[in-house]
């Protein structure tokens, strides 16, 4: 999510200067026009990706975990 991150940085500022409650699940409900605009940002992240081209950083957490034993 590396193309979409100045986004989430905006949004989590706006949110903490909003006297608005947070919803759990408030940046998740978008208008359809915005969410394929920001599915093709996504995307970009995959071509870049593919073109050699190493994200230095992004809004996306993975972990991966084995069992011991």
């Amino acid at each position: 999510m590396f193309t979409l991150f100045p986004l989430m940085i905006i949004s989590r500022f706006l949110r903490k200067k909003s006297k608005v409650p947070p919803s759990e699940y408030g940046e998740l409900k978008l208008n359809s026009y915005i969410n394929k605009i920001l599915t093709v940002a996504a995307f970009a992240d995959v071509a870049l990706m593919k073109l050699g081209i190493s994200l230095p950083w992004g809004g996306s957490l993975i972990a991966v975990a084995r069992k011991r034993g």
